[in-house]
């Protein structure tokens, strides 16, 4: 019998569309399974896990920051990086493609050393070549300089760390940082752009609506940085060129550290785009009050005399202790991406369907087309390592990074007692290009839990707010039949108004202004809806026809755990939950965190 993930690789390349990813490619023992039957033959079959990503920059557009003054500087938890003081250069694809037809035969400049990228996609490094070239006049504007000023954008190929050693007038320490909130220059500017250290920008794809920035970093970081993808492509090499994962760390849950003596202040001033540079205070009086007018506070520790706050997301206050690991883990690629990458590239993908093939382990994928930002990415993330699924907002991070930035004499998570590992999960799975990392973590994120435990003032979720429910729909004390108008229709708010409710005799239905049809499930069964099926991540992300299931495809975009009870999610319908209370899950584990 074929392991379930092979079924589904198999399925993924007979209907073009990839979820659950098997670890075996051998077309000899690959099962097919018969096409669905189609009863218009004007209508295609339906495929519920949408089209194969194809993706190309013609038509895109994206934003650079490149501003001469921004940078990096380091607290004790980490680094900031200064949010760009001016408006970002907008580029369009079609402009950056046009440039590479003309002068470096139609693909990324990497490809002329290492074919990696297909036509009508670049990297940020070409569009920082393409900028330097064609835009001078705006990057000399954000400097506050004269429109004929010296911008010299200079690079060598360096096989060593099989990436561009690039220098601006001389100066070899600007590094890329970039973000995917969908062009929002709003949003840019209050929180600044993300860096990732050992991230080559000649492996790093432009996506649209992205903004990515161009900026002056230390030079003795970006010599370690530099050191440790030395170290990378030397072992790359003593492999043979194999991606051998010497040990992967896997955290089946997110938890404080124990070690640390954890304590709370007040937050008499939030800076929001660098937390660490608020004020607290032990004064309540004197806290500043949230939407909902109550009190913020952080928690945090004390070091050398000074309130250290654990941020908003904890990063430095988790225990990253794993709770297995697997060594030696041979990264083969599954060329996911005929759009994106020549066969032969191995990405963060790759790692986790390449667990099917240890013994005793296992790994897949599903579909996200859109995140809550308005961008379309239009990728695979990761729905399970070892059977542990992806759930709503509970799901996996991942990281990963080199032994040496572990003893590096000095470093502040030294003393935290945190992972160096760079921020990696925003660069999602397929986009990640690997080269021979030796370690690497898959953490498993109840995000609100560990979100929320460490900063509470934000607003949460209540967790499942169908737990109770799902329960009950087994056994209805009302259950509709057949002979019901509306059987099988999914929204009861079609015939159904908010007044036609007895909500005396419904106390679990406590909002009056809509009716919710999981709720109306507790008591009258699930009307006739098929049961669902192992796939325990946010339904909306596969399933794209919602038909008579009110606003749920529109409103359920969301992807980040902030925004649980804020934009992006269906009154009615939000998901997953209210899918799997009346689709219910034939193995229904860790759907709504349980």
């Amino acid at each position: 019998m074929m392991r379930e993930t092979q079924k589904w690789l198999a399925y993924a390349a007979m209907a073009t569309a990839l979820t659950a990813c098997g670890g075996s490619d051998d077309k000899d023992t690959a099962e097919t399974p018969e096409p669905p039957q189609v009863t218009d033959p004007n209508r295609p079959a339906e495929r519920v896990f949408g089209p194969r990503p194809t993706h190309t920059m013609a038509g895109k557009s994206f934003n650079l920051y490149w501003n001469e003054g921004s940078g990096f500087y380091f607290y004790p938890g980490g680094m900031v990086i200064t949010p760009p003081a001016t408006r970002p250069i907008v580029i369009t694809g079609d402009e950056v493609l046009q440039w590479l037809d003309q002068h470096h035969g139609g693909e990324s400049i990497k490809n002329q050393y290492v074919k990696m990228f297909k036509p009508g996609n670049f990297t940020e490094f070409d569009a920082l070549v393409y900028a330097a070239e064609n835009r001078k006049q705006e990057i000399c504007d954000r400097w506050g300089k004269a429109a004929d000023c010296e911008v010299n954008l200079e690079y060598q190929w360096d096989p060593g760390r099989r990436s561009f050693d690039i220098t601006i007038n001389g100066d070899g320490n600007w590094m890329t940082a970039q973000d995917y909130d969908g062009g929002d220059e709003t949003a840019v500017n209050n929180w600044g752009l993300e860096h990732i250290g050992y991230f080559r920008p000649d492996e790093i794809l432009v996506k649209h609506k992205m903004n990515f920035g161009f900026a002056p970093y230390p030079q003795d970081e970006v010599e370690f940085y530099y050191q440790a993808q030395r170290e990378e492509i030397t072992r790359l090499e003593e492999n043979g060129g194999k991606v051998i994962v010497a040990e992967i760390q896997v955290q089946t849950g997110m938890r404080l550290n124990s070690q640390m003596e954890f304590e709370t202040r007040y937050i008499k001033e939030y800076n929001r785009a660098n937390p660490y540079e608020s004020v607290f205070t032990e004064e309540r009086s004197e806290a500043q009050l949230d939407d909902n007018g109550q009190p913020m506070y952080h928690t945090g520790f004390m070091m050398e005399g000074m309130f250290i706050s654990c941020g908003i997301e904890g990063l430095i206050c988790w225990d990253y202790e794993p709770d297995y690991r697997i060594r030696n883990v041979e990264v083969k690629p599954h060329n996911l991406r005929p759009d994106y990458y020549y066969d032969g590239v191995v990405t963060m993908a790759d790692v986790a369907l390449s667990l099917n093939d240890v013994p005793g382990h296992s790994g897949s994928l599903i579909l996200w087309p859109s995140l809550d930002t308005n961008t379309t990415v239009e990728t695979y993330a990761i729905n399970d390592i070892d059977g542990l699924y992806s759930s709503g907002f509970y799901g996996w991070n991942y990281n990963w990074s080199h032994k040496m930035l572990f003893e590096r004499e000095g470093a502040p998570y030294q003393k935290l007692g945190q992972t160096p590992f760079d921020y990696s999960p925003h660069i999602v799975g397929d986009m990640a290009v690997l080269g021979s990392p030796d370690v690497m973590v898959f953490q498993y994120g109840d995000f609100y839990r560990s979100y929320y435990e460490v900063q509470e003032f934000l607003q949460g979720d209540e967790h499942d707010p169908y737990r109770l429910t799902r329960g009950s729909i087994a056994e209805p004390m009302a259950p509709l039949s057949e002979a019901h108008f509306g059987w099988k229709v999914a929204n009861c708010g079609m015939c159904h108004t908010p007044k036609d409710m007895d909500y005396g005799k419904h106390p679990s239905l406590v909002d009056d202004r809509v009716i919710e049809p999981a709720k109306c499930a507790e008591c009258h069964g699930n009307n006739g809806a098929p049961e669902g099926h192992d796939q325990k991540a946010g339904c909306y992300r596969c399933h794209f026809d919602m038909v008579g299931h009110g606003d749920a495809i529109e409103a359920n975009f969301t992807a980040h755990p902030f925004e649980k009870l804020g934009k992006g999610q269906s009154a009615t319908f939000p998901d997953p939950y209210s899918c799997v209370s009346c689709h219910a899950n034939q193995q229904d584990v860790l759907v709504g965190g349980k």
